[in-house]
Parts: C-alpha cells; sequence; structure tokens
C-alpha cells in the first residue's frame, strides 16, 4: 500500500439536489473530484450545468475523513425518506475506502449530523456549494 492509498478512497459519488433547485455531483476520477453544479435559471427556463475538476491535497483529505467519522457517516442507514414531501431534497452517499463502504441515499430526509458531512464535502472542495 501507497502512502496515497492511505486516504484516497477508491470510489466516491456523492450528490445533493433538487429539481428546481441547485444540484451537486461529486465523483473521483483517479485523484481528482470532478464537482458539477446544476442550476435552474429562470429567466432561460434552462438547466445550466457547470463542471470543474479539483485535486484536494493530503491534508484536505485527512481533514475530510476526520469530519466523516464525526458525522458517523460509516453507520448511516441504507436510506432516509420522507414519504409527505414531493420533490424537495435527494441526496446519494458512496464510498469506498481502505475496506470500508457505505451507500446511503435519501429523499427530504436526513441522517443526524448530515451538517457535518455537507460541510466537511465543502472543504474538500476547496470551499465549493455544496448544500
Amino acid at each position: 500500500m501507497n502512502h496515497q492509498d492511505t486516504y484516497l478512497p477508491t470510489q466516491m459519488t456523492l450528490y445533493l439536489g433538487g429539481f428546481l433547485s441547485p444540484s451537486y455531483t461529486v465523483e473521483l476520477e483517479g485523484n481528482s473530484l470532478t464537482y458539477r453544479t446544476r442550476d435552474w435559471n429562470p429567466k432561460t427556463k434552462t438547466a445550466e450545468e457547470k463542471s470543474k475538476l479539483i485535486t484536494p491535497s493530503e491534508n484536505q483529505w485527512r481533514q475530510f475523513w476526520k469530519a466523516v467519522d464525526t458525522s458517523d457517516l460509516w453507520h448511516w442507514q441504507k436510506e432516509y425518506i420522507d414519504p409527505s414531501v414531493l420533490d424537495g431534497t435527494q441526496w446519494h452517499v458512496s464510498i469506498m475506502l481502505a475496506g470500508k463502504t457505505t451507500n446511503s441515499h435519501g429523499s427530504n430526509a436526513y441522517p443526524p449530523k448530515f451538517n457535518v458531512y455537507t460541510h466537511a464535502v465543502k472543504d474538500l472542495l476547496g470551499g465549493e456549494e455544496f448544500r
């Protein structure tokens, strides 16, 4: 195992957003993250998409994993759903790191400390939005 393997996941896909509200997707590609945003423009009545490649530092990754542990993400349930709300906000997280795996999603319902996780993602992205 080389030094990078201790903090770099083998797989990571994160999503947070809604239909007419901004949405954010983060996908691991090599040692970088592809960060995509999609936002509805009411003037043009179209969705505007932007994409950016971000390469977090080793320190940013290590801070991210500390926050992930604080959020208890490795023990989140598979699904968090509020059936009383239509549309709204959907999210999912799928991560594989050093033998640990999590795969969780939700619609208008969230695990405890979800905000710790979203702040950690924002920090990993160097301050880009993820809300």
